[in-house]
């Protein structure tokens, strides 16, 4: 039988030239990989489980990005934002509040490929830092999607259909007729009608004793309503008499009777302040010209 003395010295030996038996490396701990949202089919499919777990469709805000879904819904008038947190769906804070936004169903939307809606998006905005899809209320019962970054760069408006709102060329007559479509929708009379070089064109009605709702079409950006107080010494005018053709007429006359070309800059606006008929008005910077609505000079 071996010392114990000696015992001890065969196990300080083997302590120090490593020969010792290793302890097992602990087990890695499992993280669950992240969702991809940007997959086909994958964003719906997240939001309608969202929906699900909260058994509500009220929903008043959408936030999408390439990792998360947060939906908002209006309950007993307040408003509870679900997410899907580490592969659950949760409740969780959010400083969205009730205010009275419109309430909308997200399964009417196109939201089966977010990957290239946030494509589409890049391409216009110039950046894909940090994108983030957003559904919501603008104020006035209109749902909007918006494409946005952080950093902030452009905002990318789409259609419920995932169509890109389209950015119109005032110039040219079937973007122009698209334009003023939508400004005008199904009012019989206006006040007033205005278009910018920049794209943007615009529309007022009366609305009222001394108000006038103007609805503007600006580049890149869906329709929207501003009340404003009434310009006093207009008369209305049916908005059929205006075409998009006749007001790029107008504004050929009008750039060759001012030597300047209409592209680099001119606003344009036509109104009826006596029983004469309506009138345009075109400035190019800073001249200005009256004709009729056949392109007649006036003044």
């Amino acid at each position: 039988m071996l010392p114990r003395a000696l015992i001890t010295a065969f196990a300080c030996l083997l302590a120090l030239t490593g020969c010792t038996n290793p302890a097992p490396a602990p087990e890695p701990t499992s993280t669950p990989p992240a969702v991809d949202l940007t997959v086909p089919g994958a964003a719906d499919a997240m939001v309608n489980q969202i929906m699900a777990a909260a058994a509500s469709s009220q929903v008043v805000n959408l936030e999408l990005t390439a990792t998360e879904a947060r939906v908002s819904f209006l309950v007993d008038e307040r408003v509870i934002t679900y997410a899907n947190r580490d592969d659950q769906i949760l409740v969780i804070d959010s400083d969205i509040t009730n205010v009275g936004q419109a309430v909308f169903d997200p399964t009417a939307i196109n939201l089966t490929d977010l990957g290239d809606l946030f494509r589409q998006a890049a391409r216009i905005a110039g950046s894909d830092q940090n994108q983030q899809l957003q559904i919501v209320d603008n104020g006035q019962e209109v749902v909007h999607l918006v494409v946005t970054t952080n950093p902030e760069s452009v905002p990318v408006f789409f259609t419920h259909e995932a169509a890109l709102v389209p950015t119109l060329d005032p110039l040219n007559p079937a973007d122009l007729a698209i334009a003023l479509a939508e400004v005008v929708a199904e009012a019989r009379l206006v006040t007033r009608i205005g278009i910018t070089a920049d794209g943007t064109v615009y529309a007022d009605k009366s609305a009222g004793w001394n108000q006038t709702l103007r609805t503007t079409r600006a580049p890149r950006f869906p329709v929207r309503d501003q009340v404003k107080t009434t310009t006093p010494g207009v008369i209305p005018y049916d908005p059929s008499l205006v075409s998009a053709r006749a007001i790029i007429k107008i504004l050929q006359v009008a750039g060759d009777h001012l030597d300047r070309d209409p592209s680099q800059g001119f606003k344009l606006v036509i109104e009826q302040i006596d029983k004469s008929g309506p009138s345009a008005k075109v400035t190019m910077g800073v001249r200005t010209v009256h004709l009729t609505l056949s392109a007649t000079i006036i003044a």
